[in-house]
């Protein structure tokens, strides 16, 4: 199993879908700051909208950790 930590490389494009602690709403880490420290995450559905990145946020990578986890099939 892959620990979310290890998907967050500074840079990258993850594209992995996470699932928010508190209401289990599933979303997308999308890509890591060159830094590491921000993180666009966005919703799960409508990503094949030209109006999907509109939709996304930005999230520090402390938060990410504390409030969202990888499903078991990632």
């Amino acid at each position: 199993m892959v620990n979310l930590s290890e998907i967050l490389i500074s840079g990258s494009v993850p594209n992995k879908v996470v699932i928010n602690k508190e209401n289990g709403i599933s979303y997308v880490v999308f890509a890591v700051h060159h830094q590491g420290g921000v993180i666009v995450i966005g919703p799960l559905i409508g990503r094949e909208s030209k109006d999907w990145f509109d939709s996304c946020w930005l999230i520090n990578k402390n938060d990410l950790l504390e409030r969202y986890y990888l499903p078991y099939n990632e």
